[in-house]
């Protein structure tokens, strides 16, 4: 080997031919080393990120079954509450005016409510669990539990959601103890106010409305008396307002 050089300039190192030859044939060796050990990687990472991905997209699935079941369930809800506030702007009388409030509020909830859960549950890849309706101060809630149809791979284990939907009486109905009632005078009334017993109203006579005519000093029959015609009662005002329904998701 030999190293020239001039003054000024730097010095350049020439390799003779057989030693570059064999450097360039251990860098061809290691090549295939290098893109097998990358391979294995990406194979390891692959094995851990794509049951990862999968998890994470079917809790996704989960969350999103549970979410629509409760909105369901209390839409629906929602719904046997409008017909409860019809059936009040209907009423003909007091006596069935009341009688349709001052029971719990679960007690309004439509018996296809667990169903409609179960059915959006269904739509949504996941199977219902539990369906809980609770109430609450001037509140109901429906809380459910879903679980994945099949088991994630490659762990087996099932992916569970829960979700929580409340109903919220913002106007018309009301509560009162647990109880459902109508918005009257400023309060939540569930019952009709007890009224006294008015002992001097004027009455018929129970022979249809005629009283018998007297008879004068000289045989003479006198004009009878008007027939009693009572007043008709005023019709029936329901003591409701326009109903405000609110529902949301709060857990």
């Amino acid at each position: 080997m030999r190293v020239a050089a001039r003054p000024g300039r730097s010095s350049v190192v020439r390799l003779p031919r057989w030693c570059a030859a064999r450097l360039a044939g251990e860098r061809g060796s290691i090549l295939p080393f290098a893109v097998a050990g990358a391979a294995l990687l990406t194979l390891i990472g692959l094995l851990f990120l794509v049951p990862l991905g999968q998890a994470v997209t079917e809790r996704r699935t989960q969350a999103t079954a549970a979410d629509a079941a409760a909105l369901a369930s209390v839409e629906l809800w929602a719904d046997g509450l409008e017909d409860v506030h019809s059936r009040l702007l209907h009423a003909r009388s007091a006596e069935d005016f009341w009688a349709v409030l001052g029971r719990p509020l679960d007690a309004y909830g439509p018996s296809g409510m667990r169903a409609a859960a179960g059915a959006y549950a269904g739509r949504n890849d996941a199977e219902l669990q539990s369906h809980d309706v609770r109430v609450r101060p001037g509140a109901g809630e429906v809380r459910v539990a879903v679980r994945s149809h099949e088991p994630v791979d490659p762990t087996g284990h099932y992916i569970y959601a829960e979700a929580t939907a409340r109903i919220e009486l913002r106007g018309g109905l009301c509560l009162a103890g647990g109880l459902l009632g109508v918005d009257l005078d400023g309060g939540c009334r569930t019952a009709a106010e007890p009224t006294e017993d008015d002992t001097a109203e004027t009455r018929c006579p129970a022979d249809g409305g005629t009283t018998e005519a007297p008879t004068g000093q000289d045989g003479e029959v006198a004009e009878p008396d008007a027939t009693c015609t009572p007043e008709p009662p005023d019709p029936f005002d329901p003591p409701v307002s326009a109903l405000r329904i609110g529902t949301r998701l709060v857990g």
